[in-house]
């Protein structure tokens, strides 16, 4: 039998930094796709750090009213994409600018990855895992980190101002709401457009700094530096309402950051001396350069663009991870969220616990598509649909046991022997199939292990060609685009389906030019454990 599977291939899109629109009141949280959750407070009441007594906490953030957005610029080693400051965190500060830290440490929720999945919050994650990163590459870590030492200190994100409370509900609202804001306040952009870029000889004085950035934002930041250089920014804000979907009020900073007056350097991130700019779904400018940064999406063999690939490597048409390269174009590494990529046993993943492997990149028109070991072909089960994840592989397998038909009148008696394959359950790795219509009984039977005995001699002998499963109902078009080239190289077959999967028996005589003609379309086959023939 030699087994086929639905074949991609998988295209390199370089990572965009997404920038929206802001207005002086931002309210980043308009009800999140994904994760939808309303606090049921006001936000027409006083902002926070204007009361005089609090009534409700869970709709007034208190003590911590004075909200620090705060934002990296690493340069060595660099993270983040190269035209985009990255997130840092939300901090609740008190009205004074003193602060409580780590208030709830039975919420110091580990495995946020995994938090923000299971509330359907992917798109959060996926962005996280772009803008929100460690500089020593611990990203689970470093959100915990946030989440236990500043989130449990808003009082807002209290379990008991939850209706219909589950564990973790207040977390993924805080990363929602951060990720939210942070989107609105793209400082990179805010700079850029008023003249200042990084640079390697450069310097600018603070003045010059937080002018530029009130021109663009109406407000005054506060910028920290190490020594002399540029590293991170603080926007301050009041707030109406919620965390969960309040009212961001834009600031000026209370005090002055940690930077000199002048001298402040702002340096580029290492390796990217001048930042390119993508916009979503777009491959890099030149398509034969490899991005450090990159969502993977799968082609399929017809053209079309179906999903891609999330952070554990596996393939999905939810909110695509970003992956970090390495290397070059000829010889690079891949790393998720989740960890190292690499291929065992012909199985692509990502994780902890997988040793890398190298890959190469391949340009195809305007694709820049991932290979391993030469061949640019992945393969998988089936193709998901909804939150359905497939694993991919990087090879198919090919077995070669003969298939025999025949038929009888639709009288006959099925013979015993047909009978005890179809009911024996210590003969179940036997493949069979009998149909019985008005007109006839159809029967259709490997010939590994027990054969079947009195086999007319008119039967017909076939090799089986697999089409894994499970495979959707809804699903057009599979036994079209495997038979096409069948058809066209005068191949004849004999189909059947099941359930799942899918079945094409080939003429035994013709089974090598079938594949010949499959692999010329772009099916593969590998690891061969007997010959077709």
């Amino acid at each position: 039998m030699l087994a086929c599977e639905m074949l991609v291939a998988l295209s390199l899109v370089a990572a965009a930094t997404a920038c929206l629109a802001q207005s002086p009141f931002t309210s980043p949280v308009e009800a999140p796709r994904l994760f939808s959750r309303a606090s049921g407070c006001s936000v027409s009441g006083q902002a926070s750090c204007h009361n005089t007594t609090v009534q409700n906490t869970c709709c007034f953030e208190s003590p911590g009213g004075l909200l620090l957005q705060t934002q990296f610029w690493d340069t060595d080693p660099s993270t983040g994409p190269s035209d985009s400051w990255t997130i840092h965190g939300l901090w609740p500060d008190n009205c004074d600018e003193t602060f409580e830290s780590s208030c709830d440490p039975s919420r110091a929720y580990t495995d946020i990855s995994k938090l923000l999945t299971s509330a359907g919050a992917s798109d959060t994650l996926s962005f996280m895992e772009t803008n929100w990163v460690d500089i020593n590459g611990d990203d689970e870590s470093f959100w915990e980190h946030e989440w236990s030492k500043h989130g449990t200190c808003m009082s807002t994100l209290e379990p008991s101002c939850f209706e219909d409370y589950s564990t973790g509900d207040e977390a993924v609202a805080f990363f929602n709401t951060v990720v939210k804001l942070f989107k609105t306040l793209p400082t990179f952009t805010f700079l850029s457009n008023q003249g200042i870029t990084p640079s390697t000889s450069k310097t600018f004085t603070y003045a010059s700094l937080t002018s530029a950035l009130q021109t663009e934002n109406s407000v005054i930041p506060a910028l920290s530096c190490d020594g002399s250089t540029l590293n991170a920014i603080s926007w301050y804000f009041n707030l109406k309402g919620s965390i969960v979907d309040g009212t961001f009020v834009p600031i000026d900073a209370p005090s002055k950051g940690s930077c000199p007056s002048s001298g402040i350097k702002y340096p580029p991130k290492s390796g990217s001396s001048s930042p390119t700019t993508t916009s979503g779904g777009s491959t890099p400018t030149n398509s034969g350069d490899l991005p450090s940064k990159a969502t993977i999406t799968a082609l399929r063999s017809s053209g079309s663009s179906t999903g891609g690939l999330l952070s554990a490597g596996t393939w999905s048409t939810q909110t695509l991870a970003t992956y970090t390269l390495s290397g070059t174009v000829s010889s690079f590494t891949l790393k998720s969220s989740k960890g190292n990529c690499g291929v065992s046993s012909g199985q692509f993943s990502c994780g902890s616990g997988v040793s890398s492997s190298t890959f190469s990149a391949t340009t195809s028109g305007e694709n820049l598509l991932l290979s391993f070991g030469g061949s640019t072909v992945f393969s998988s089960d089936a193709v998901p649909s909804g939150e359905t994840q497939e694993t991919v592989f990087t090879d198919l397998i090919i077995l070669g046991e003969p298939f025999v038909s025949y038929r009888l009148r639709s009288d006959a008696q099925i013979p015993q022997e047909v009978l005890k394959l179809l009911t024996d359950t210590s003969e179940q790795g036997h493949f069979i199939s009998v149909t019985r219509t008005t007109e006839e009984i159809s029967i259709v039977c490997s010939l590994s292990g027990e054969s079947v005995a009195d086999i007319p001699k008119d039967a017909a002998y076939w090799k089986c060609i697999k089409i894994r499963g499970p495979l959707p109902f809804g699903m057009t078009g599979i036994m079209c685009d495997f038979t096409t080239p069948l058809k066209h190289a005068g191949i004849s077959i004999f189909a059947l389906s099941t359930w799942d999967t899918d079945y094409v028996l080939i003429p035994e005589a013709q089974a090598n030019d079938a594949v010949k003609a499959l692999e010329e379309d772009g099916w593969k086959f590998v690891s061969r454990q007997q010959d077709v023939a």
